[in-house]
């Protein structure tokens, strides 16, 4: 098993969609994972703890898009990889990613487990 964990400020991601907007959001999350400044933000740090777990070359860094953060009916978050990143923890042998985070006081929180 190989953790990973990203603390992320909400207002940190809010600045950024306010500077950068749409291309900010197709830059670094799928369609499906749009939502509002707090939830972005714990989802940016569900990819960032996902980058950590899958132990990435830092010189062939993935795409962010190729980790995609899925909120199921009932909250509980899943990890769909894409592209790069599939074939990345393909190669390593990981056959599973688990993915739990929280917010407060104005940080999210993400702690993932490569399997």
């Amino acid at each position: 098993m190989r953790p990973g964990v990203d603390l992320v400020r909400v207002a940190e991601v809010a600045a950024a969609l306010d500077r950068f907007g749409p291309r900010y959001l197709r830059r670094v999350y799928r369609p499906g994972e749009v939502t509002d400044p707090a939830r972005l933000a714990e989802h940016f740090a569900g990819k960032e703890a996902i980058f950590k777990a899958l132990r990435c070359d830092p010189r062939l860094p993935l795409p962010w898009r190729d980790i995609e953060v899925v909120r199921g009916p009932d909250a509980a978050m899943s990890v769909v990889l894409h592209g790069h990143a599939r074939r990345w923890a393909a190669s390593q042998g990981i056959t599973r990613i688990d993915l739990s985070t929280s917010q407060r006081d104005g940080v999210a929180m993400a702690f993932a487990i490569a399997h």
